[in-house]
């Protein structure tokens, strides 16, 4: 192998970037060992360290787990700009997530649709052999069922018509039960993904709080946050033969703003507070999610 001397960390950084534009580096492909490119460049590991510190800042490249080489990002990192469609953002990003070897989800949301429908492509990709991640962990906190939620609620209010209280109840509690089952049995899945070596390590956790959401939240990697208000409304529904007048809103139809830390200044500073309030409800809210709750 020719060994180029005298080559300092902004320069391994220029000819790597340059691989990765030219596509000799495809994304989703893992780079040399810092060893490998040690060796390459004639430089201590350290300049090696350097150079790909920078590359990972600009978005060029994905944090590995430890051990284990960094791989090309597969989706340039999220532009802080005007709000998207739910589905229209949060799908791609984790597709961009689930490239990583470890893939982590955090969220808090009311009813689970979006993240059920968005898994989908991730969960097929995997299936198909075409991403192979190491080990997938997502924790969702979500609305106990023991509580009345603000959504959906009857528009006269908790408490006007106790049998229209029944029948909205019902209606969320099943919806709720009925995402959070798909999602599961979904990501279970993936533990029988074809792939050399052992099979992909799979652990699933859904958490209960005692309020309701108004915003969704979630973290991909600890290093994406995508924040978005539940915009409320007043609906006529069907329920079980009934016209009920409701207080809703519609998950799949909510803007989300994405934030990335590698843009540095204010959206850096919330994905750091974001992580840290997740953490704190995770650990403040210790139950763990049941389908059906005494009241």
């Amino acid at each position: 192998m020719t060994r180029i001397e005298n080559v300092s960390a902004e320069q391994i950084a220029d000819r790597l970037r340059q691989r990765i534009r030219d596509g000799d580096l495809r994304p989703g492909a893992r780079l040399p060992t810092q060893v490998r490119l040690a060796e390459e460049f004639d430089v201590e590991r350290g300049q090696v360290r350097r150079a790909l510190d920078t590359l990972r800042d600009e978005g060029l490249i994905s944090t590995s787990q430890k051990g284990r080489p960094s791989s090309v990002a597969t989706v340039a990192p999220p532009a802080q700009g005007p709000p998207q469609p739910t589905m229209a953002t949060l799908g791609p990003r984790l597709i961009e997530a689930f490239s990583e070897p470890y893939v982590r989800i955090d969220a808090i949301c009311l009813m689970a649709e979006t993240l059920t429908a968005a898994m989908g492509e991730p969960v097929e990709k995997i299936l198909r052999g075409e991403i192979s991640p190491d080990r997938v962990e997502v924790r969702l906190l979500l609305p106990s069922n023991g509580i009345d939620v603000a959504f959906p609620a009857p528009r006269a209010g908790w408490g006007a018509d106790a049998e229209v209280d029944e029948l909205v109840r019902r209606r969320g509690i099943d919806l709720r039960n009925a995402q959070l089952m798909v999602l599961r049995h979904s990501l279970e899945k993936l533990r029988g993904a074809p792939r050399k070596g052992d099979p992909i390590k799979v652990d699933v956790s859904f958490r209960e709080v005692t309020f309701t959401p108004h915003s969704k939240l979630y973290l991909l990697n600890g290093r994406v946050a995508m924040f978005g208000y539940y915009m409320a409304g007043a609906y006529t529904e069907e329920i079980k033969g009934r016209t009920v007048e409701l207080t809703d809103v519609r998950g799949t139809l909510s803007p989300l703003v994405s934030f990335d830390e590698r843009s540095g200044g204010a959206g850096a500073a919330f994905v750091e507070q974001s992580r840290t309030w997740f953490e704190s409800h995770w650990a403040a809210n210790q139950q763990e999610f049941r389908r059906s709750a005494a009241r």
